[in-house]
């Protein structure tokens, strides 16, 4: 006779309530989407960084803070299309929105830079060359005037702060001379006060040349 085999019996699974101590089975598929979600904010977290740490190079390198933040808003539409398969919301959100406003700042940032290129290369050569607390002081009033130049060639309308400038230096004009009169009015007052005590002394003199004499 031909020996038959015989499958294992498998016990079908119990219909009740599962015992709450065992941890439920997991979805081999969401699991893998979690990965990739993660995958893909890792990328997106390191572009980010890298175009922050770009921005704070001086010019010309600066710019490479640009090439860096287009590829994390591209990184920012993978990572929200991974988040979104795995059904699942949580604090990825929240990431990826922080994530994405600053990678436009870079952007915003970048193209200031850009468009104040010549005002700006010259100010950072100038505090690069600056040895002194004064000579850096001198930078900075010199980016100043550089930025008013553009603003009015750009716009052509005056600079806005030029006034509060004006008014600065105007107050720091009159500061010494009115010390110089505060500093006045006490010899006044001394002159004046001087003189009742001179004119005693007058008198005293006389009443006593007086009485000499009588």
């Amino acid at each position: 006779m031909n020996s038959v085999q015989q499958k294992p019996r498998q016990d079908p699974p119990p219909s009740g309530p599962q015992d709450p101590s065992q941890p439920p089975e997991s979805d081999p598929k969401k699991d893998d989407k979690a990965l990739v979600r993660n995958r893909e904010g890792v990328i997106f977290a390191i572009l980010f960084a890298a175009s922050l740490l770009a921005s704070t190079y001086p010019l010309p390198w600066s710019m490479l803070s640009v090439l860096f933040a287009l590829l994390g808003l591209v990184w920012a539409i993978r990572y929200f299309i991974a988040g979104a398969r795995t059904q699942k919301p949580g604090s990825w959100i929240v990431l990826g929105a922080v994530g994405t406003l600053g990678c436009l700042l870079m952007l915003v940032t970048a193209a200031v830079n850009a468009a104040m290129w010549p005002v700006q290369s010259e100010y950072e050569e100038c505090v690069a060359s600056a040895i002194t607390e004064q000579a850096a002081l001198g930078c900075v009033s010199e980016r100043e005037d550089g930025l008013a130049a553009w603003f009015e060639s750009t716009t052509g309308q005056p600079y806005p702060y030029a006034n509060d400038d004006a008014t600065e230096s105007a107050s720091a004009t009159e500061a010494p001379s009115g010390s110089a009169s505060t500093s006045g009015s006490p010899s006044a007052e001394s002159s004046a006060s001087d003189e009742p005590s001179t004119q005693t002394t007058t008198a005293a003199t006389t009443s006593a040349e007086d009485s000499a004499t009588a």
